[in-house]
């Protein structure tokens, strides 16, 4: 029985300032919340309605769950790849090598070239859909260029590991 080769990655989101910021904002908004609504002590002198403080503090405690819940998962096979990137993308996103022009490792600027981390779409050059990324913190990804122009950056952390691996199946070539 023959047993396929594989590469996989899992990462998360590691900014822990932002996270901390966070956590602040949530515990301040959700006693100002709990306080307002339910003691009927306004929070501020010119405090914002019951619902809005509600919903402001759902937006952040959600902003904070997605923070810490936000996962990104990359296998590389003989066959192809596929990433998963909860919540980001709900789907399984499998790419098959036949429908690349090449893959490759190499390092990028997240803000100059995506504008940050995360699910990211830009059109700033001349092939058909711009480039896309999908990465959660530093700067090395896995470059792959479709038959039809578009792009596609996956972010590693492991580039090393990667680009031995793609030596190994024979899928490195730029």
């Amino acid at each position: 029985m023959h047993m396929q080769k594989q590469f996989s990655e899992k990462q998360q989101f590691s900014f822990l300032g932002i996270k901390l910021v966070l956590i602040i904002l949530f515990l301040f908004f959700a006693g100002g919340a709990v306080r307002q609504i339910f003691l009927g002590i306004p929070l501020g002198n010119r405090p914002m309605s019951d619902t809005g403080i509600a919903l402001l503090t759902g937006f952040i405690g959600l902003l904070l769950l997605v923070a810490y819940m936000a996962t990104m998962k990359t296998v590389i096979t003989e066959d192809g790849i596929t990433v998963t990137f909860f919540p980001f993308l709900l789907k399984k996103k499998t790419i098959t090598w036949d429908t690349l022009q090449a893959a490759y490792v190499r390092e990028y600027s997240p803000i100059g070239e995506y504008g940050g981390w995360g699910f990211r779409m830009v059109n700033n050059d001349t092939t058909l859909g711009g480039s896309k990324a999908l990465n959660v913190k530093g700067n090395q990804g896995l470059q792959l260029v479709f038959k039809n122009g578009e792009k596609l950056l996956i972010g590693t952390q492991q580039p090393r590991e990667l680009a031995a691996f793609l030596r190994e199946i024979n899928r490195g070539q730029p």
